[in-house]
């Protein structure tokens, strides 16, 4: 009897096992909506330097691509920009023949004067020196999601989504507004 128990399991259970293909399809189903869908959590972060003894407030937040994005006051010069980051797993790069663009909401795409490294970038938002508009920054404030566009090493045209919501309160402590 035990004998016959252990020749059927094979064929009388395994209706209830999941077979690879399904498997396959659960994990590319949570995928596909998982990135579809933004997160909107920020979160302000402090770093204190002990050398210069100058503490620098970011206001920061991921994606469910785990790209972080991070808003931040240049205290020396009183610019205000925008870091973008891959994922430290990425195994691609950021072009940088190809400059990246910024686009709140259903505004146009604009293109900022940036820093680049090749898994992150630095989009300028304002300076008192080399922009005249407060246009892109107000943009944010008010904004419900920003996009950033850009090109990777690999020729493919990205983008990256992020919501600004409960964002402008941090931001506006971030930059001494």
């Amino acid at each position: 009897m035990l004998t016959q128990r252990i020749h059927e399991w094979p064929t009388r259970y395994s209706s209830n096992i999941p077979t690879t293909a399904t498997l396959i399809s659960i994990v590319l189903a949570y995928l596909f909506l998982s990135t579809s869908f933004v997160k909107a959590e920020w979160y302000l972060k402090e770093e204190h330097n002990v050398f210069s003894g100058e503490t620098k407030q970011t206001a920061t937040t991921k994606n469910n691509l785990e790209q972080t994005l991070t808003i931040y006051k240049n205290q020396a010069t009183n610019e205000i920009w925008i870091n973008f980051a891959l994922p430290e797993s990425a195994t691609d790069y950021i072009n940088p023949k190809y400059p990246p663009a910024i686009k709140i909401d259903d505004q146009q795409w604009i293109k900022p004067i940036f820093e680049w490294y090749p898994k992150w970038f630095n989009l300028l938002l304002q300076s008192p020196e080399r922009l005249k508009s407060k246009n892109l920054l107000e943009l944010i404030l008010k904004g419900h999601d920003i996009t950033i566009k850009y090109h990777s090493a690999t020729g493919e045209d990205l983008e990256s989504s992020f919501s600004l919501k409960n964002s402008a309160d941090l931001i506006r402590v971030t930059i001494g507004k």
